[in-house]
């Protein structure tokens, strides 16, 4: 990936968005909407999770920027690899522990309007 390219036009909020789901402590400081692609920068303060979720069509890539992050898959907690892949319509949950981690995610979708939505289920 070129990353000079894949980030010009990367859209930075003014005010940090607080994620839609109401168990999730994640929170969004900007976004880049392509195509078939988004990438996005996530921040999970310290001793906290997101929310337990799926996502039907669309797979993420997590690139971790600083900290450490741990992610939640078959009921199973293991320290989130820089570079991992959670593809649909696996279950899956990040946590932080004495860090947070700041994170690009790069979601692959189907181009509708419908990856924006997670299934949540805890």
């Amino acid at each position: 990936m070129d990353w000079e390219k894949e980030l010009k036009d990367f859209k930075l909020f003014h005010k940090p968005k607080k994620s839609f789901s109401k168990t999730s402590k994640s929170l969004y400081f900007g976004i880049k909407k392509l195509k078939n692609k988004a990438l996005i920068l996530q921040y999970l303060p310290r001793n906290s999770r997101t929310s337990l979720h799926y996502h039907e069509r669309t797979k993420e890539k997590h690139i971790i920027l600083s900290g450490k992050c741990y992610i939640q898959t078959n009921n199973k907690l293991k320290l989130l690899r820089n570079g991992e892949v959670t593809n649909p319509p696996e279950q899956h949950r990040l946590e932080t522990k004495k860090e947070g981690c700041l994170i690009l995610l790069e979601v692959t979708h189907n181009g509708k309007k419908d990856w924006e939505k997670d299934k949540i289920l805890v």
